[in-house]
């Protein structure tokens, strides 16, 4: 949304979101769509972390004292943000839309092979709706927690060279 308002000069977006339009890919982010709906009106709750759900998505690559130590750092989510993410198509403010034409600035789209919330496929989705401007990068062997999964810092490294070279 920075972007698109002129704010950046490169993004680097690791296991993004999909913004307002882009469909999911898989009936895994299908499934868990489903699933926060059979919850009652999540959109005025406050979502609190479950543990199982945080090792079995996002955080099956740590070892088991890492998921722990990285789980009690968890806060609840907006249920209202989460709706507008999983559930763009009901949310009349468009709440998660970027105009993507008024983004002028390199994108690097960034998925681990084995993310189940931000998938390889719907993330080439973000990357495409960028057209030249954006690259997407699988990377093997990885999940959703980019930021501390054993090897992270070779991503960093490879998202600081890309960032020099834009």
């Amino acid at each position: 949304m920075l972007a698109s308002k002129g704010k950046a000069r490169a993004l680097v977006l690791l296991a993004p979101c999909a913004p307002w339009g882009i469909l999911p890919s898989t009936l895994f982010e299908i499934a868990s769509a489903q699933t926060m709906m059979l919850n009652g009106p999540m959109w005025s709750q406050v979502l609190k972390p479950s543990y199982d759900v945080a090792v079995h998505a996002s955080l099956d690559k740590l070892s088991i004292a890492d998921r722990k130590r990285v789980f009690s750092q968890f806060v609840p989510e907006s249920g209202r943000a989460t709706f507008e993410i999983m559930h763009w198509g009901w949310d009349a403010t468009r709440a998660s839309h970027v105009t993507a034409s008024a983004v002028k600035c390199p994108v690097w789209c960034v998925a681990g092979e084995n993310d189940k919330i931000n998938p390889p496929s719907t993330v080439q989705r973000v990357a495409a709706r960028y057209g030249d401007l954006a690259t997407f990068h699988e990377i093997p062997n990885h999940s959703h927690w980019l930021i501390e999964e054993p090897g992270w810092e070779d991503i960093a490294a490879v998202a600081l060279a890309w960032l020099k070279s834009v």
